[in-house]
């Protein structure tokens, strides 16, 4: 963009506040086959869409980050609690607006009833990180481990 005169972005690194960090992390629905998966790692934040590489988010201000890749910013709304409900993508003049989930993790495959490409079987989050499952009648086959119906993020055999 420099050599032909056009518009372009240089990106910063600046860090945040642990705490104000911890606010954004979490999974937003940009598309009804599309989710957003931000994280924390060390200092930054870093977002992976569905079945994509995670990237880093560069700081541009408080509640505003630039994806390099994209050349696209994304932003965060805050609830009265301070805690990010919405993520605003705007790239190329478009902006999508993608509201906070909860995801949950599920089993899927061969060996439940719904098969492979069925909808996971979804596991119950008793206390914070610890998923159980009652009852479930598993058949002769292989499960994974899978987070929000998604490839993304899976445990299982050749995970």
């Amino acid at each position: 963009n420099i050599l032909y005169h056009q518009p372009y972005h240089v990106p910063t690194h600046r860090t945040l506040p642990k705490k104000q960090i911890d606010s954004f992390v979490g999974a937003y629905r940009l598309m009804p086959d599309l989710t957003l998966y931000v994280s924390a790692e060390k200092d930054h934040l870093v977002v992976q869409a569905s079945n994509q590489a995670p990237t880093h988010l560069f700081t541009e201000g408080p509640n505003q980050f630039y994806v390099d890749e994209i050349d696209g910013l994304v932003s965060f709304i805050k609830n009265a609690r301070g805690m990010a409900d919405t993520l605003l993508l705007n790239q190329q003049g478009r902006r999508i607006v993608a509201p906070r989930i909860t995801a949950t993790w599920g089993v899927v495959g061969s060996a439940t009833s719904n098969g492979w490409n069925g909808p996971d079987v979804p596991l119950e989050e008793r206390k914070p990180g610890l998923w159980t499952l009652d009852r479930l009648t598993l058949r002769e086959g292989e499960i994974k481990f899978r987070f929000n119906n998604d490839w993304t993020f899976n445990v299982g055999r050749d995970a």
